[in-house]
């Protein structure tokens, strides 16, 4: 996989501690950065709505989680329970189904920032970095296939497909996807903060400045995640990217 570089002028804020690994029994391998520890399991009500959904379906692909209290979870082919999200992506939602489209991916920003792929590379998304739209439109030229894509407040971006990585990271954030293929494979799937970044692998998970209790996540589940969705307070939803899942919600 060639990494696309873009731009690179804003990074996120590594204020991590020593890196850390493990492959635990049931657990997949894993590696990276974290940051503090959150003291207790707290969490915003909003997200009990969404929590009792995926428990109900018993089953989740993807989401999205803040910790303002946004949260929506997505499983099957574009069905969806969402608490606290923003109206404009309330109506792309809404759209989607109506036309049969498949969600492939969704996130929100700490400001209610937010960006959602669905269908054959569609996309509808507000205050996401320039860059990271130009990217999109380069992507749709060359059809290439969207996997994932996420942006924080600080305008930094990450696009994964099936083809490349298109990004723009501060001061050595470049070098952590560099680790994470080195160690893990071929990057399949980013998701984001203002102040770290995961990224799941054909072989296992890579961290930067993850919170720490994400280690208790992959250390449970039995599967390689395919898709990690997480706050900097700690919640986190770990899925294999078709049903199966693992949450602190």
């Amino acid at each position: 996989m060639k990494l696309t570089k873009t731009l690179k002028t804003l990074a996120l804020a590594l204020v991590a501690t020593l890196s850390m690994g493990s492959i635990a029994d049931a657990g997949c391998g894993w590696t990276g950065t974290f940051s503090g520890t959150p003291t207790s399991k707290t969490v915003p009500q909003s997200y009990k709505y969404v929590v009792n959904a995926i428990n109900n379906n018993n089953a989740c692909r993807t989401g999205a989680f803040t910790t303002y209290g946004a949260a929506i979870a997505v499983s099957g082919h574009s069905q969806y329970a969402y608490s606290n999200i923003p109206q404009g992506l309330i109506n792309t939602l809404k759209e989607a189904e109506s036309y049969g489209h498949r969600i492939s991916d969704i996130h929100i920003t700490e400001s209610g920032k937010y960006i959602v792929i669905f269908a054959d590379n569609a996309f509808s998304g507000v205050g996401a970095p320039q860059g990271m739209y130009d990217s999109i439109a380069e992507i749709r030229g060359k059809r290439d296939t969207i996997l994932s894509a996420c942006f924080n407040d600080y305008g930094e971006y990450i696009i994964v497909t099936e083809e490349t990585i298109y990004y723009s990271l501060r001061n050595g954030g470049e070098n952590y996807l560099r680790r994470a293929r080195a160690e893990y494979g071929t990057i399949l799937h980013a998701s984001m903060t203002n102040n770290s970044a995961v990224f799941c692998c054909a072989n296992g998970v890579y961290l930067m400045n993850a919170p720490t209790n994400l280690k208790q996540g992959l250390n449970s589940v039995n599967f390689i995640p395919r898709v990690v969705k997480y706050t900097d307070q700690g919640a986190y939803l770990i899925t294999d990217g078709v049903s199966t899942y693992y949450y602190w919600l």
